[in-house]
């Protein structure tokens, strides 16, 4: 039953900013109609720019979910560190997606099955690079800073799984 509240809660913050930005809009089109449709324009650009690599992004998310299962991972990421399963990992921190709690249980059952600790680092490390929002990323910014970023990052959390390795051992 808490949960239900939490989540009419959450769902009930939601529809009040969306009425509050559907309030501001209302309030704009009735006293400037031209910043009103200048805005409109400039956020329907934005989506028919933004919507492919998002549509996208779902689907690749998609079809990884459906084609790995957690026996399948668990396989592939126990036993000896190599290469491979570096690359798998930076791969699945990067498509993983919902709230990071939800990641812990799911962690520590591949934890107690053989897991270790520098792939747990780098899967953590790579989940700040978000496939969604990647388009915006671009848009604001420029391609070259996104793969210079992205790329930096999945360097860097590779180098800190190989640092976390030779700190803790499991």
């Amino acid at each position: 039953m808490k949960k239900l509240r939490q989540k009419f809660s959450n769902l009930s913050v939601g529809l009040k900013f969306l009425g509050a930005v559907i309030l501001i809009y209302l309030i704009l089109l009735i006293f400037n109609f031209a910043f009103f449709v200048a805005s409109l324009d400039k956020f329907i650009i934005l989506i028919i720019k933004i919507l492919p690599s998002i549509l996208g992004a779902f689907i690749l998310i998609f079809v990884f979910n459906y084609i790995l299962s957690d026996r399948k991972i668990k396989k592939y990421l126990t036993g000896k560190l190599n290469w491979q399963k570096y690359f798998l990992t930076v791969g699945l921190g990067i498509l993983s997606s919902g709230p990071i709690y939800a990641w812990y249980p799911f962690l520590a059952d591949l934890k107690e099955q053989g897991f270790k600790n520098s792939l747990i680092t780098i899967f953590l490390y790579n989940r700040a690079i978000k496939l969604p929002f990647i388009t915006v990323l671009i848009y604001y910014f420029s391609l070259k800073f996104v793969i210079l970023t992205t790329v930096l990052m999945i360097i860097f959390s590779v180098t800190n799984g190989m640092i976390m390795d030779k700190i803790v051992k499991n």
